[in-house]
């Protein structure tokens, strides 16, 4: 993978890895009933001392 801070350069890793798994092992992933997908948590933003009023 060239630039690991790129989602460009991650999804084509990915792919990569996808073909290699299906040519050279003929793996196929299958994914779970119970396995979700990834969903990151909202952000809070804690407001500042001077946004407080102290």
């Amino acid at each position: 993978m060239g630039d690991q801070n790129s989602m460009e350069a991650l999804r084509a890793a990915s792919a990569a890895r996808d073909e290699h798994e299906t040519a050279t092992h003929d793996y196929h992933h299958m994914k779970l009933a119970t396995e979700r997908g990834y969903r990151p948590l909202p952000r809070t933003r804690t407001p500042r001392s001077s946004e407080r009023g102290g």
